[in-house]
């Protein structure tokens, strides 16, 4: 029998994230019955409005890409399994795409007005920011998604310039082949000081 004197009585001080990579939703959802177990009387409030939020929980605790975001309409009480795992699945798209966990998490809420309800419960909002922000900070899709548009719209812009410089040439335009050449050679070495000096001013910090 859980000590209840043990127990946190706000969610919003509960830490539920799980500490290893979690790619099995039957993992995710053994990590999220024990923490409603260990913190029962934080978690009554907003299982008394969203009796699924357990699977939901879980679902954002998988490892996964995130492709798409579906619709749910029903009421926040009346939400099946499969909604709520939908709502769930949902919040890690918004991660991936935003930068910031409170972002994600605000695109969230507006996704489904439903859930306003939720979020009235006392802690469940700091509780869900948590929970996004230690998602972005662990999930890599995100960056390696940023990273590969980066990488393809640097890869466009020389091919561009490229372009340009070589029909300069072509066309006997040299003085402005060479501007051309200049003005991209500059921009190159600004970029690689300004990182540079970031990297110097943040640097990596080892768990």
């Amino acid at each position: 029998m859980i000590n209840e004197t043990n127990q946190q009585i706000n969610l919003a001080n509960v830490k539920a994230w799980p500490e290893k990579r979690i790619t099995n939703l039957n993992d995710a959802k053994e990590i999220v019955c024990s923490v409603i177990e260990e913190n029962s009387v934080a978690f009554a409030p907003i299982l008394l409005e969203w009796p699924n939020f357990p699977i939901a929980l879980a679902n954002t605790f998988v490892q996964r890409f995130g492709m798409r975001v579906a619709s749910v309409d029903t009421h926040l009480k009346d939400m099946g399994l499969e909604e709520s795992s939908n709502v769930g699945k949902a919040l890690i798209t918004m991660v991936r795409k935003r930068k910031t966990g409170d972002v994600a998490l605000d695109a969230w809420k507006k996704q489904y007005p439903q859930l306003h309800t939720a979020f009235s419960v006392e802690g469940f909002e700091e509780f869900m920011i948590n929970i996004a922000r230690d998602m972005l900070r662990d999930s890599p899709y995100g960056m390696i998604m940023r990273v590969c548009v980066g990488a393809v719209l640097s890869t466009l812009d020389a091919a561009t310039d490229t372009f340009v410089i070589i029909g300069y040439y072509n066309k006997g335009l040299v003085r402005q082949a060479k501007l051309l050449v200049a003005m991209v050679g500059l921009s190159i070495f600004v970029n690689f000081w300004f990182r540079r000096g970031s990297m110097r001013r943040r640097p990596w910090e080892l768990d």
